[in-house]
């Protein structure tokens, strides 16, 4: 697995959840099913892999196109 890198920042969630699956129960207010895909972060996309009635089990964490290409954008910024 890749690191996550510094453009994944927690912001307001950080305060409230402990975890990953937290964060996208605070988000939706439900444990989400399998194949919902969730985006708790700007730039970031949650794909729920497993999860049962009580807990998410297993994510994956895809930085989104759009994140993706402004990150892009913001370190060409920096090198000029």
């Amino acid at each position: 697995a890749k690191m996550i890198g510094e453009d994944f920042a927690a912001g307001e969630h950080g305060e409230y959840v402990d975890t990953i699956g937290g964060m996208i129960f605070n988000t939706l207010g439900r444990v989400p099913a399998r194949g919902e895909v969730v985006q708790a972060i700007p730039g970031f996309e949650f794909h729920v892999l497993d999860a049962d009635p009580r807990r998410v089990k297993r994510v994956r964490i895809v930085q989104s196109p759009k994140g993706e290409r402004q990150r892009r954008r913001a370190a060409r910024t920096e090198q000029a």
